[in-house]
């Protein structure tokens, strides 16, 4: 029971049973493929379902400053290169760099995505003006001139910010709205070319915020949305990218996304409001008993009753009968 295979690939070990009863002698043995010898290992406990460990030296370690906004210029420098200096293994150069309003965490929580994509550290400053530690990290990451993104409007990093930013010698670039919702709408403006995913995390809610940025990652963009109903902007959006969007989810319950405000985004990306299907994903599976729902019915694309997601969303769009309406 349980076999698995060394790292060469010559010997498989294995919880081994003499038996089904109660005279069952149960041991755990390795088996040389070539040979077809066996060899109890001892000492090891039943049960224990062995694996093969490389017999290597691992790490555990630590990221982190005096606080958590030191902790932040640690992890950047953790992960990117200083420019012009020598190159550190493992480490990679940035082309630009995130700012965000470091006491500010519905705002923070798209930049990470952003950074991502452009390809550099996300930073937390003050709403007033860049820290000392902030500058000195975008001297040491950036190459003259290069992008720096500023993630709010002037109430949440000021026009100074951007000013300095200059003075240093780097462009800045403000992606700005008049609230969160636009803001969000702002960021998949500007990195997403016809997405064909879309998620809604409530504004109220970073750690609804967390959740579907971790599991959305480069698939598309987290848009905000009050509980109960979607902003203008967002369902304007939704709308402009309907072509190629395919899907939308809401992460957390309805009491984080009502029902109403995620029927919205389904019908904002489909042709009426019939023509798009919930699936409930409940710890992360669809179970054909939760799938009780005033939305348009369908059997779930041919799929067994219970599948569980195996690949990115919109992978593998379902196309058939595919009809063009204008959509406005």
């Amino acid at each position: 029971m349980n076999p698995s295979w060394s790292p060469t690939g010559t010997r498989i070990i294995a919880d081994v049973h003499t038996s089904g009863d109660s005279a069952d002698v149960h041991t755990t043995e390795y088996v040389d493929v070539a040979t077809g010898a066996t060899t109890a290992v001892r000492g090891t406990p039943k049960g224990s379902k062995p694996s093969w460990q490389p017999l290597r030296k691992n790490s555990a370690g630590r990221v982190w400053g005096s606080d958590v906004y030191a902790s932040n210029i640690a992890s950047s420098r953790w992960t990117w290169n200083t420019y012009g200096g020598t190159k550190v293994p493992g480490l990679m150069d940035a082309k630009a760099a995130v700012l965000i309003n470091r006491d500010d965490s519905a705002y923070s929580l798209t930049a990470p995505a952003l950074a991502g994509k452009k390809h550099g550290p996300v930073l937390g400053t003050t709403k007033s003006g860049l820290t000392a530690a902030v500058k000195n990290e975008l001297k040491r990451t950036l190459k003259p001139g290069s992008n720096v993104y500023l993630i709010g409007g002037t109430s949440i990093l000021t026009s100074t910010v951007s000013s300095q930013v200059t003075s240093l010698g780097f462009t800045p670039k403000r992606l700005s709205g008049t609230d969160h919702y636009a803001i969000s709408v702002a960021v998949a403006k500007f990195w997403w070319t016809a997405p064909s995913t879309a998620a809604l995390a409530y504004t109220n809610s970073w750690r609804g915020g967390v959740s579907a940025g971790a599991a959305m990652n480069v698939f598309g963009p987290v848009l905000w949305t009050a509980k109960d109903s979607l902003s203008s902007e967002v369902k304007s959006y939704l709308l402009h990218e309907w072509a190629s969007t395919n899907s939308v989810f809401a992460f957390g319950g309805t009491g984080s996304v009502a029902k109403a405000a995620l029927d919205t985004a389904g019908a904002a990306i489909s042709a009426s409001a019939s023509q798009f299907v919930y699936h409930p994903y409940y710890d992360g599976v669809v179970t054909t008993a939760s799938q009780q729902s005033t939305y348009a019915a369908r059997t779930n694309g041919g799929q067994p009753a219970t599948v569980a997601r195996t690949g990115p969303t919109g992978a593998d769009p379902h196309l058939d009968s595919l009809k063009t309406v204008r959509h406005q």
